[in-house]
């Protein structure tokens, strides 16, 4: 040993000391948070995505804070890479008992118990142990270790057996009950290292010594079993490793080397180590796709982590056929594989002692396996279970499982065709619909099926199967279904269905062979999405009528009826047939208001399908086409109920106002009144009108909130789409009071003669080409000309008053220090009640997720933001109020943490807004929360303009307050909350009475915003304080 004992524990109460000097040290972590030094040592921000990098580069000092600090004490205070070795195993020692228990192996190699184990006594153990993992992978001496590991494994080779390599001792549990626990002696202090420390031979002399050494160790302890003699279980599926670093590779190397026999070289494969891993490096290697990500793990127990590390710098090159490695790895393939396939190919029922193995076999080749496999496999059906399993097949081994398994990693040799396989086919039973089975089950077979059957559109026909009933595609499988295709892998899944794919294939195929391909499919789905299929079939076919489907939609609320419903082909009357659709998908998704979160949810889903759906039958490019459209016809279908007529002795017309809302004009005698006459309601041209009515305000309630989506979304609409809506009454009130952006041109919409363009709040005017495509401006842009206050002026000046909050929305901006963060604080603390908050932002796309709590997902930016909060999002809190965490937002397809830098400026406002809103609605504590920046920032601009109106000029805002010079006494406001104080004096309670004022304010927009109306009441009637009569509020006034 390097060191004493104590010697050896003061270097590492010295460390433990250089972390307390440092401790306030702050630094930059890579999660994005400031971190001060004694509360962790982590990866700092700079080192990148250091994740996909390999292990050495990953855990290097220069990636960690204060790398020249820790480097100079390891060079000045360790040095000696054996050093480091007794420290580590100092930090690592698990107790005495398994300590003393492997006596007989420290003895063999030592000659002695090395240590004698004391309290360390460190305040920073934690670091000091961070710290010794990058230490250990920075410093390592590869060479002391392989000189010391061959000494040490040698020493251990004496003494170990089968029996003693796991050491048992007593452990007392936190109850004072004592059993019996175990280690393997290759994981015990100073055993690790060293015995891991034969891995790093560089030379073919070193190999030799470490092989011979290691194997002759592992001789020694094996198990007596027929498989996986080396490793620590052989019955548990658990894959684990072999004492020493000994791979099945060093075998291959070995064999090569002429140190062992072809025997030997076959039981290490077949008996030494994992024989299903073994067997599936050798498949992967022959089909020439050994290099992928998702056969590392088994790489690195076949060839080490080093060595595979090299190979996927290589790539398949590496095993070529001029190599070695990859000659001996076909060799090997070829006289183990065969044999074992022919053994499962003639079983019973009974398993057979390969059928577990077998799992590993990913690859055989050629026709002649094909129809042995069919043959095999004879009326059995194939097994679901095989085709969905993900690793190594399905738990269940029985024939029809294994016989699956094998069928679907069969591939034709090169040059097969349909010639081959009827000649393959004569005098077998096997028929057309198993070979259309085949093809869907195993698509790398489809050429060969498609040439023998002659079906022209088979191939278009199983990828499209394929393409609505896979529950995930391969890279393969993607690009395929991409030729097919616009729609995205995600949108197919979900329950979108490409009608001209459909149409084509089930016009090549014809009905008969389009069941067949049906009925194949069910192997390579679960049973919701085959009948979905059904479903979809039937209706794109016309099997089924939109009145059939209607009336199961709305008995039982069928999901999947619903997104099939627009995919019915059109009557004659096309379009009025396309608008009643969409209607229907409308008032579903409205009545969908009335059940829980998750149902309205799933429900929302599936109505934005049916619209997907209803868009593709009807040739939209997108839903947003086909909403537009649908929404300018609505208004013209109801244009003859827009006049007078007669119903008994009065006159009925439907209006629609210049706001845009509609209503029911009723007069009798040229005289107007106030409503339809009771006595008239159920007559046939009111009840028509009523519906319109209806209608054309559900119109009005959901066009304000696609506008507003629209906005946040950043959604496009061309010029000649804007003009088509500006023709509808309902519309129009919606889309002239806002701001657009058009390529660097901000403005309301102008017409002028026939052309529509943009004109600024200062009069410049920018002329719109139809096929130029504009946005509906978020008060992020006009905070970024510079013009947000001038068109705040211009929306008072002229009484404008938009649908929704737009110019004076609450805008967010990022803060500086959470540029680098992985999530935000803004609202941290705030007391929030759980229902509440998922009532308020239901109506802003919120959803409420049993695992992920409250997230709205942005589809097309792959954003998921969530708030964070220790609460219940499905029932009320019972105890305390939780409070707000943190919100973050993360990669929707990767999962990955972004930065907030990382966020669209947008998102983050939007995302922010809705939390300020969640806040303001649904707090619990006993502090008004309505003081944010934003929300005082708006108020504060709705007084500052309203207050000309009034002719009010003895109020001046300043901060959050405004201060009133009344002619009684001096006011403050609170621009947040309302409170009011007098100067010098108490606080005043005026009680608002919210109706009262509708109306008499001008706010410039339509959204109900009650606090803003009463705080600027307050203040009217405090700047005016000469003309208050209430004797309340004159007591409080001294």
């Amino acid at each position: 040993m390097p060191f004493s004992e104590k010697e050896a524990v003061e270097k590492l109460r010295k460390l433990d000391r250089l972390f307390e000097e440092y401790k306030d040290y702050e630094y930059l972590s890579a999660d994005g948070q400031t971190t001060l030094l004694g509360n962790g040592y982590k990866l700092l921000k700079e080192a990148g995505d250091v994740w996909n990098k390999p292990f050495e580069e990953r855990f290097v000092l220069e990636n960690y804070p204060l790398s020249q600090v820790f480097e100079r004490f390891y060079r000045e205070e360790i040095g000696d890479y054996r050093v480091f070795v007794e420290l580590d195993c100092l930090l690592a020692f698990g107790g005495m008992a398994s300590y003393q228990a492997a006596k007989v192996f420290y003895q063999a190699v030592f000659g002695c118990m090395p240590i004698k184990p004391e309290e360390l006594g460190l305040n920073h153990r934690g670091r000091v142990d961070q710290v010794r993992q990058v230490y250990r992978n920075q410093f390592r001496d590869q060479k002391a270790l392989f000189e010391t590991g061959l000494r040490v494994v040698s020493a251990m080779t004496q003494v170990i057996n089968k029996e003693n390599k796991i050491v048992r001792y007593p452990y007392t549990g936190w109850n004072g009950t004592v059993s019996e626990s175990t280690r393997w002696i290759s994981s015990m202090p100073f055993f690790s290292p060293y015995m891991d420390g034969i891995r790093y031979w560089e030379t073919d002399q070193e190999f030799v010594c470490a092989f011979e050494t290691a194997w002759k160790l592992e001789v020694r302890c094996q198990e007596d079993r027929r498989r996986r003699r080396f490793m620590p279980s052989g019955n548990s599926p658990a894959r684990g490793n072999s004492l020493t670093p000994i791979v099945p590779y060093w075998f291959l190397k070995a064999y090569h080397m002429g140190l062992v026999s072809e025997d030997v070289l076959y039981k290490a494969v077949m008996e030494y180590f994992a024989r299903e891993d073994c067997l599936k490096v050798l498949c992967e290697v022959k089909k020439g796709e050994a290099v992928k990500v998702q056969n590392r793990r088994c790489l690195d127990g076949f060839f080490g982590w080093e060595l595979t590390n090299r190979i996927y710098q290589e790539g398949e090159a590496f095993f070529g056929e001029d190599t070695w490695l990859g000659s001996l790895i076909r060799e090997m393939y070829d006289r183990i594989v065969p044999v074992l396939v022919d053994m499962e190919l003639r079983r019973g029922e009974a398993e057979t002692d390969v059928s577990w193995d077998v799992r590993g076999v990913t690859y055989i080749r050629g026709i002649s396996y094909l129809i042995r496999i069919l043959m095999a496999l004879g009326k059995d059906t194939l097994g679901r279970e095989t085709y969905y399993s993900w690793y190594y097949g399905s738990r269940d081994r029985s024939k029809r499982q294994v016989l699956s398994g094998f069928l679907k990693v069969s591939y034709p040799a090169d040059g097969e065709t349909g010639k081959d396989l009827k000649r393959a086919l004569k005098d077998t039973s096997i028929k057309a619909a198993r070979l259309v089975e085949t093809a869907m089950y195993a698509p790398q077979w489809i050429d060969v099926i498609q040439d023998y059957l002659g079906w022209a559109g088979l191939k278009s026909g199983c990828y499209y199967f394929m393409a609505h009933m896979n529950e995930r595609f391969d890279d393969q499988k993607a690009a395929m279904i991409a030729k097919y295709t616009p729609l995205t892998p995600e949108e197919l899944q979900d329950g979108a269905f490409d009608v001209a794919w459909f149409e084509e294939a089930y016009g090549l195929l014809g009905e008969k062979n389009f069941g067949m391909l049906y009925n194949g499919a069910k192997y390579i789905s679960d049973g919701q999405k085959h009948a979905r299929a059904r479903k979809y079939a039937d209706a794109a076919t016309g099997k089924v009528t939109t009145e059939m489907l209607r009336q199961e939609i709305t008995a039982k609320r069928n999901k999947d009826l619903l997104m099939s419903y627009g995919l019915v082909p059109f009557r004659k009357d096309r379009e009025q047939d396309m608008l009643e659709r969409y209607q229907f998908i409308q008032q579903f998704y409205k009545e969908s208001r009335q059940f829980g979160a998750q149902r309205r949810a799933s429900e929302a889903k599936a109505v934005q399908l049916a619209l997907v759906n209803l868009s593709v039958r009807a040739g939209y490019r997108d839903v947003t086409r086909l909403t537009l459209n649908m929404e300018s016809r609505l208004a013209e279908s109801f244009g003859s109920l827009m006049e007078w007529h007669p119903v008994e002795d009065v006159e009925v017309c439907l209006q629609v106002g210049e706001d845009g809302k509609s209503g029911i004009l009723c007069r009798k005698d040229g005289k107007m009144l106030k409503s339809v006459p009771s006595r008239l309601g159920k007559k046939p041209y009111v009840l028509e009108v009523k519906e319109a009515h209806k209608r054309l305000k559900d119109q009005y309630s959901r066009t304000r909130a696609m506008m507003e989506n629209a906005m946040e979304d950043g959604t496009g609409f061309q010029v000649s789409e804007v003009m088509e809506l500006l023709k509808n009454p309902v519309v129009r009130p919606i889309l002239e009071p806002l701001v657009y952006v058009k390529e660097g041109h901000i403005g309301f919409l102008q017409r002028r003669k026939d052309a529509l363009g943009l004109g600024t709040w200062d009069g410049r005017y920018a002329a719109l080409k139809p096929d130029e495509e504009i946005r509906i401006a978020h008060p992020l842009d006009l905070y970024r000309e510079g013009t947000w206050h001038e068109y705040q002026k211009y929306l008072f000046d002229h009484e404008l008053r938009q649908p929704f909050k737009q110019v004076f929305r609450e805008l967010y901006v990022k803060l500086a220090e959470e540029l680098g963060q992985r999530f935000s604080r803004m609202f941290a603390g705030n007391q929030i009640q759980p229902a509440k908050t998922v009532g308020c932002l239901r109506g802003r796309r919120w959803v409420a997720d049993y695992e992920d709590g409250l997230q709205k997902i942005y589809y097309k930016e792959n954003i998921i933001a969530r708030i964070y909060a220790m609460a219940d999002w499905f029932s009320p809190s019972e105890i305390e109020a939780p409070a707000l965490e943190w919100v973050e937002f993360s990669d929707r397809k990767t999962f990955r943490a972004l930065t907030i830098e990382e966020v669209p400026d947008l998102i983050y406002s939007e995302v922010m807004r809705d939390v300020d809103l969640a806040v303001s609605v649904a707090h619990a504590g006993g502090v008004d929360p309505e003081t944010s920046h934003s929300t005082i920032e708006m108020r504060r601009a709705i007084v500052e303009f309203n207050l000309p109106l009034f002719g009010i000029q003895n109020v001046e805002l300043t901060g959050s307050h405004a201060l009133i010079k009344g002619s009684r006494a001096v006011y403050n406001v609170h621009l947040g909350s309302g409170v009011i104080h007098q100067e010098g004096g108490a606080m005043l309670n005026i009680l608002p009475v919210h109706s009262q004022k509708r109306g008499k304010l001008f706010l410039p927009f339509v959204d109900e915003d009650p606090k803003t109306a009463e705080i600027m009441s307050k203040i009217v009637l405090l700047a005016e304080d000469k003309k208050i009569k209430d004797p309340f509020i004159l007591d409080q006034i001294h």
